[in-house]
C-alpha cells in the first residue's frame, strides 16, 4: 500500500511543487501558502497538507506540524519533503529558494525517471508482441499435436491458459511501469466525464457480451464483432476529443506567453487585456478564450470565469496550471517569473507526451496487423481441422486405419478458438490503453477494434474452407455432394 501511495505521490509533485514556488513569490507567506494549496486536489499530497494545517490551527508551529506529520505519512517523497522545510523554517530561511531548489531539483529527477520509463515501455512493448506470436504458434502446435495423439481435454485448457497467463504477465508489468498519462480532465457532472461512465459502461457489456456467446451455438467470432461495433464507435468519438484536447495543449504555452507579457507591459489586469489576446489565433484554444474575455467583460467573478475556462478546456494540463497561474496572479508574484515557470512546465510535460506517443504508437502499429494475422491464421487451422476431421469420417468406413490418425477434439474447436481469441482481444486492449493513455477511453476503442479480429477469423474461415472443400469433397465417393 506504501508503495502505491508513494507512486502516486511522486507523479502530482512537479505540479505541487510548482504551486507551492509561484505561490511564495508573491505577497503570501509560508502559512498562506499551505492553506492555499492544500485546498486543491493533488491525490493523497492533499491528505498530507490538510493534516498539517489542521495541526497548526490547533496550536502548533508549522514547522513542528511538518515534523509530526512527516513521521505518519506513508509516502516518503512527502515525509523527506516535510522535514526539509521544516528545517528550513527553524533555519529562518527564504521559503522562495528552498521551493526553487526543490522544484528544479525534483523534475531533473522526475524528467530522466519518465525517460527510463519510456524505455522499460519499449522493450515491454517488444516482448507482448514477441510474446503473442509465438505464443499464438506454440497454442496451434499445442492443439494439433493434442488432436492427433488424441490428448484429452485437459491439454487444450491447459494450452490456452498457457498463452492467456503469459500475455497478461507482461500487460501487467505494463500496467506497472505506466506512469500516469491522462489528457482529457473529466470536471464532475461535465461532458467528459459523461463519457468517462459511458466508456466503463460499454467495456463491461462487451465482456458480459463475450462471455453470454459461450452459448451460442456457432459463428461465435462474428458475433463478438458485432458486440464490439458500440465499443468502436464510441472509441473514435474519444479519439477525436483526445486529438483535440492535444491540440489545445499545444497552443497553451503561446497564450499563457502572450497573456503575462501583456499584464507586464499594460500593468493592467486580465480583464483588460483580454480584449486584444482574444482577437490571437490560438488554434482548438481560440473558442474558450473567446468565452473567456466575454465572461470577463461581462463582470463575470474572475475566479469563476477562470473555472468556466478549464471545463470548456477540458484538459488535464490546462485544470492543473490555470489554478497555478491564477493563485500566481492573485497573491502579486512577478508576472515574468511566474510565466516563464508554468511555460516551461508546460513545455516539459509535452515533451514527455510526445515520447510516450511514439511508444504508443510502435505498439500499436505492431500489435493491431498482427492480432488480424493471428486471427486469421487460427482460422485456418479451424478449417483444416473441421475439413480433415469430415474427410476420416467419410473414408472411415473403408479405412479404419486412417480413421483411428486423428481423433475428434474433446471440445468443439470453432468454441475452443472463439475462447482465444477473446481472452486475447481483452488482454491485448488493456495493454495497449496501458501504454496509452486516458485508459478508461482507450481501452474502448482498442476493445472495439481488435474485437474486428472476429470478423477476419470468420472471413477467413468461410473462405479457407470453401477452398479446401473445392479440392477434396470431389475426391470423396463416399460423402454426398451438397447441393
Amino acid at each position: 500500500m506504501g508503495r502505491v501511495v508513494d507512486r502516486a505521490v511522486f507523479h502530482k509533485l512537479p505540479t505541487f511543487l510548482l504551486h507551492l514556488l509561484a505561490c511564495s513569490l508573491g505577497s503570501m507567506n509560508r502559512v498562506e501558502v499551505f492553506e492555499l494549496v492544500s485546498k486543491y486536489d493533488y491525490g493523497p499530497i492533499t491528505n498530507v497538507m490538510k493534516n498539517v494545517v489542521s495541526l497548526m490551527k490547533l496550536g502548533f508551529t508549522q514547522a513542528r506540524a511538518c515534523e509530526v506529520v512527516a513521521e505518519q505519512t506513508a509516502s516518503r517523497h512527502m515525509s523527506s519533503f516535510l522535514s526539509r522545510f521544516a528545517k528550513v523554517i527553524r533555519a529562518g530561511e527564504p521559503i522562495q529558494g528552498f521551493f526553487r531548489s526543490e522544484y528544479e531539483t525534483f523534475m531533473a529527477r522526475y524528467y530522466s525517471s519518465h525517460q527510463r520509463s519510456m524505455d522499460v515501455l519499449r522493450r515491454l512493448s517488444e516482448a507482448y508482441v514477441a510474446t503473442l506470436s509465438s505464443g499464438v504458434l506454440v497454442f496451434i502446435t499445442l492443439v494439433m499435436t493434442a488432436m492427433v495423439l488424441n490428448l484429452p481435454s485437459v491439454v487444450f485448457w491447459s494450452a490456452l491458459l498457457l498463452i492467456c497467463i503469459s500475455n497478461a504477465a507482461i500487460a501487467i508489468a505494463l500496467y506497472g511501469a505506466a506512469p500516469p498519462a491522462n489528457v482529457i480532465w473529466a470536471s464532475p457532472k461535465s461532458g467528459h466525464a459523461i463519457m468517462l461512465s459511458a466508456s466503463l459502461i460499454l467495456t463491461l457489456l462487451f465482456a458480459f457480451s463475450a462471455m453470454a456467446l459461450l452459448f451460442v451455438k456457432d459463428h461465435h467470432a462474428l458475433l463478438m464483432a458485432i458486440s464490439g461495433l458500440p465499443c468502436l464507435a464510441y472509441g473514435i468519438i474519444a479519439l477525436r476529443l483526445r486529438t483535440r484536447t492535444k491540440g489545445l495543449d499545444e497552443a497553451f504555452p503561446q497564450f499563457l506567453t502572450t497573456l503575462c507579457a501583456s499584464l507586464k507591459a499594460t500593468g493592467t489586469t486580465v480583464r483588460s487585456v483580454m480584449g486584444d489576446i482574444s482577437q490571437m489565433d490560438f488554434g482548438p484554444l481560440s473558442k474558450p478564450v473567446r468565452w473567456l474575455r466575454a465572461r470577463l467583460e461581462a463582470y463575470v467573478e474572475e475566479k469563476k470565469c477562470w473555472d468556466l475556462f478549464k471545463r470548456e478546456a477540458g484538459s488535464e494540463i490546462v485544470r492543473a496550471h490555470v489554478d497555478i497561474l491564477t493563485d500566481a496572479l492573485s497573491s502579486g508574484a512577478p508576472l515574468d517569473d511566474v510565466g516563464n515557470l508554468i511555460v516551461s512546465s508546460v513545455i516539459k510535460m509535452l515533451d514527455m507526451r510526445k515520447r510516450r506517443e511514439e511508444v504508443a504508437a510502435f505498439l500499436r502499429g505492431m500489435l493491431i496487423p498482427l492480432h488480424m494475422v493471428l486471427c486469421s491464421l487460427m482460422a485456418m487451422i479451424a478449417s483444416i481441422i473441421s475439413a480433415f476431421l469430415e474427410f476420416v469420417s467419410a473414408v472411415g468406413q473403408s479405412s479404419p486405419t486412417l480413421s483411428m490418425f486423428m481423433a475428434f477434439p474433446p471440445v468443439p474447436i470453432g468454441l475452443y478458438f472463439y475462447i482465444a481469441i477473446s481472452a486475447l482481444t481483452i488482454v491485448s486492449s488493456v495493454a495497449a490503453a496501458v501504454v496509452e493513455g486516458d485508459t478508461k477511453l482507450t481501452l474502448t476503442l482498442y476493445l472495439g477494434i481488435l474485437a474486428l479480429g472476429g470478423v477476419a477469423y470468420h472471413v477467413t474461415y468461410v473462405l479457407f474452407e470453401s477452398l479446401i472443400r473445392n479440392i477434396w469433397v470431389p475426391q470423396l465417393p463416399l460423402q454426398p455432394m451438397r447441393a
